[in-house]
């Protein structure tokens, strides 16, 4: 435990007990994002980390006076040659990245930097904190870690919609367009047979239409050339004990679209506090790309959702041209590279300069030339192309319209 004028903050090591803190407080009334819930964390640790070499650390920050939770930082903690860094649980699996928030949270930023540099203060044995892809806010809450100084945009963005009543109604509110081209792709999907989109439920259901994902985005990002990492076996372990836990509400489900008794498209997604984000979404294919199964699936998906109480529907990190067309409206997403110790300035300097360079178009031409690498290396970790579908960022328009 680590002593500090205002917050007491404590370090917990072991998977388990991190775990059941975390279903403590969010009891208590502490908010967080889904891909900070003891349901996504639990199997991340079981499956992806030990892969990683990642050791789990959670800090949790409580007012000294009240013993109140100001934050909670479920950690995954690396070694990189002699130098100890620490991030946000992701493994780049996760979309967003943020702190949990209890009810003695920051309301200002001055404030909020204050706990967020206790925080990091109390990491002893890290060097290196390296946080990415964080939202601005949790629920209307700053973010400690977005607050403080040396954090930069990251080059991810957010996506996200709002649906207030039925998807009929949101589609008229985008204008005849977008209505008449969805109403396009339904007849013609019709005139192939009969269409169902449900959220696979049994056992056998889920299994097979994740299988069917993978398969899918496997054999497009082959063909692609791309390096595809999501059938490394501790990921697709991570994905299928996320889908198949036996826990209500659930956090993940997978909602799959049959044409004719014919399987042409799935996605998964969490659910969480009434927003869901879309993580992977595939079609079968060429043969089904002018009904554009991927805006229909997700179209019907979000149906369901909505009958259910969702409402909110983050379409998650990347700018792909689908996002554009329902409607989303992106938010920044930022990134932090902060040196705890002397070994970790360099990195931090080289991170700051990559940055940089990769917001001078020209200079990151001649950096990837320089480096012998084409315009892009789509489908490595770290970028989230490979997770969200069949085409990366920035590449030509996808052939279903939503292969995210």
């Amino acid at each position: 435990m680590t002593a500090h004028p205002r917050y007491e903050i404590a370090l917990e090591t072991d998977g388990a007990a991190i775990c059941a803190n975390i279903d403590a407080l969010a009891r208590g009334g502490t908010v967080a994002l889904a891909f900070q819930t003891s349901d996504w964390l639990s199997t991340l640790f079981k499956t992806v980390a030990p892969a990683a070499s990642a050791t789990p650390l959670l800090a949790i920050a409580r007012e000294r006076v009240s013993g109140r939770v100001a934050l909670a930082a479920p950690l995954l903690v690396r070694r990189r040659g002699r130098m100890s860094i620490a991030e946000l649980a992701d493994l780049d699996l996760s979309d967003y990245c943020a702190p949990l928030l209890g009810d003695a949270a920051p309301r200002t930023t001055d404030e909020a930097r204050q706990l967020a540099h206790a925080v990091i203060a109390s990491l002893d044995g890290v060097d290196m904190l390296r946080l990415r892809k964080m939202p601005a806010t949790v629920e209307g809450l700053p973010n400690p870690f977005a607050c403080l100084d040396a954090t930069a945009r990251s080059k991810f963005n957010g996506n996200r919609l709002v649906v207030e009543t039925s998807v009929e109604a949101f589609l008229a509110a985008r204008g005849k367009k977008y209505r008449k081209e969805a109403e396009r792709s339904r007849r013609r999907l019709e005139e192939m047979g009969h269409v169902v989109i449900a959220r696979a439920r049994s056992d056998d259901e889920i299994v097979n239409a994740y299988a069917a994902i993978e398969r899918w985005q496997e054999r497009r990002h082959r063909d692609a050339g791309h390096d595809y990492w999501l059938d490394r076996r501790e990921v697709s372990a991570f994905y299928r004990d996320l889908v198949l836990k036996e826990r209500e509400p659930a956090l993940a489900s997978i909602y799959t679209m049959q044409v004719g008794g014919t399987l042409v498209a799935a996605l998964l997604g969490v659910t969480h506090r009434g927003t869901f984000t879309l993580l992977r979404i595939a079609d079968a294919g060429e043969e089904w790309s002018h009904c554009s199964p991927g805006r229909m699936i997700v179209l019907g998906a979000m149906g369901e959702l909505i009958r259910e109480g969702a409402h909110v529907f983050d379409m998650g990190i990347g700018d792909y041209p689908f996002k554009r067309w329902i409607g989303c409206e992106p938010h920044p997403l930022y990134d932090l590279d902060f040196a705890r110790t002397w070994r970790a300035r360099p990195h931090v300097a080289l991170a700051r300069a990559e940055r940089a360079i990769r917001a001078n178009p020209r200079a990151l031409a001649l950096a990837r030339r320089l480096a012998g690498r084409g315009p892009s290396q789509r489908g490595k970790p770290g970028n989230g192309s490979a997770r969200h579908g069949n085409a990366g960022p920035g590449d030509r328009a996808p052939q279903s319209e939503a292969e995210e």
